[in-house]
């Protein structure tokens, strides 16, 4: 099969406004992924590639840029979108402030830590 894959995001990360800001910035960025073997081949660039029975090729488009500070998002929010698939635990806490528990509730106590550091780091950009 011939694959052909083109489009903004692949080496340029979407724009955020209001202060939104990008902590993961390689993840987010669009790709070609091509598994064979075991083995991924990532494409940031435009290409027209084949693959073989067994192959699999797989497009991840980047989302948005994001609006608003992070750290102020509500805690039950983000909480809700890593139980939702929609954010990892890692993002959670790298981009959002927000630290989760083995039992993916919420460390209110450790959250508000990283918030402010946060909060702080921002205030120095």
């Amino acid at each position: 099969m011939t694959v052909i894959s083109f489009g903004e995001g692949r080496q340029i990360g979407t724009m955020g406004a209001a202060g939104a800001q990008d902590r993961l910035r390689e993840r987010k960025l669009g790709r070609l992924e091509i598994m064979a073997d075991g083995k991924s081949t990532v494409h940031r660039q435009n290409v027209i590639t084949h693959i073989r029975p067994g192959q699999r090729a797989r497009n991840v488009n980047p989302g948005g840029g994001g609006y608003g500070l992070p750290w102020q998002r509500p805690l039950d929010e983000v909480c809700d979108d890593v139980k939702n698939g929609l954010v990892s635990a890692e993002a959670a806490q790298l981009e959002y402030g927000v630290v989760l528990k083995s039992d993916l509730s919420v460390d209110r106590e450790a959250s508000e830590r990283c918030r402010c550091e946060m909060n702080r780091q921002g205030d120095k950009a």
